[in-house]
């Protein structure tokens, strides 16, 4: 392992990062921390809920132009359709503009692509090669239906966890939010707007009570209120001057997948020119030879929805 390596992943911005972690995982499990915090610190002062929201959507304002990282290195651990994990330890660019058009290009370092994570407007999409060797694709307007499959990632969640598009408003199948505050952080609450989930929890955010007032973790819920999913944020910084915050550090857990997702950038700028074809979802041709396969996730949900959209 290189100086330079070693450095990182013992950098204090690391090892405040891991306590942060078991902050933030006590605080969605209920238990408390047991050391490394100060239970006599004063808390912050209050916020308000419309103080809070308005914060993280005038950040996600700034976000005029589509987001660029061309050095990305992801360590994974996905589980294939055997349950069997598979590791992985790659390198590679991001791409993405607001709200959900996203691409992810991975590759062992010198090597092929192995692995392409996308979004756009309506579908989503991942392939890993060769462990997995097909794509399943998927659109958003099934995403969360029992008619629909598990995929091993989900772009369409990673694309909300990035928060670049701030929190759901009025447009949204959201409803929401309910806020309980703590000492460290205020938590908004969204619920299911549809009437046959109405009421039902769909994810939870936890913003900082410190500024610059950021969401530092975000918890996906199933239709039984079990966490399926969450994504702490860490290393906000400026994409650009004067433009939006943004995390540099993203850690995804699926607790009953035992997967996960760590994803870490060294540099995010402002992109205002974008190629047409960034964000469409690829065809066999344009894959490696070893994804052997392409499989529509959400088909079945086509046959039972009559006004499906076309493909």
């Amino acid at each position: 392992m290189s100086n330079r390596t070693a450095n990182r992943r013992c950098s204090p911005a690391r090892v405040s990062a891991t306590l942060m972690t078991v902050v933030l995982l006590a605080t969605l499990t209920g238990c408390p921390p047991q050391s490394g915090i100060n239970q006599n610190a004063s808390p912050l002062p209050p916020r308000t809920t419309a103080a809070i929201v308005s914060t993280i959507n005038d950040n996600a304002a700034k976000l005029d132009r589509a987001l660029w990282a061309g050095h990305i290195n992801v360590n994974a651990r996905i589980r294939d359709d055997r349950k069997k994990p598979h590791e992985y330890n790659l390198e590679g660019t991001l791409l993405f503009r607001a709200p959900r058009d996203l691409r992810i290009d991975l590759r062992h370092a010198l090597s092929e692509r192995v692995m392409g994570i996308g979004s756009n407007e309506s579908e989503y999409w991942v392939w890993i090669e060769p462990d997995l060797g097909l794509l399943r694709w998927g659109r958003h307007v099934y995403a969360d239906k029992p008619c629909a499959e598990k995929i091993p990632v989900r772009p369409d969640q990673l694309a909300a966890i990035l928060g670049f598009g701030g929190l759901p408003g009025p447009g949204s199948d959201l409803v929401g939010p309910t806020r309980k505050s703590g000492r460290e952080f205020d938590i908004l609450a969204y619920s299911k707007r549809m009437p046959a989930n109405a009421g039902q929890l769909n994810r939870k955010y936890f913003i900082d009570r410190k500024p610059p007032h950021l969401v530092r973790l975000v918890a996906f819920y199933d239709e039984f209120g079990r966490r399926v999913m969450s994504a702490m944020l860490d290393d906000h910084r400026p994409a650009w001057k004067d433009g939006p915050l943004v995390p540099h550090q993203i850690n995804i857990s699926w607790p009953a997948d035992d997967g996960n997702f760590n994803l870490s950038a060294l540099a995010i700028e402002g992109r205002t020119t974008v190629s047409p074809r960034a964000f469409n979802r690829p065809t066999p041709a344009e894959l490696p030879s070893g994804v052997r396969d392409v499989i529509q996730v959400d088909a079945a949900c086509d046959t039972q929805t009559p006004t499906a959209p076309a493909n």
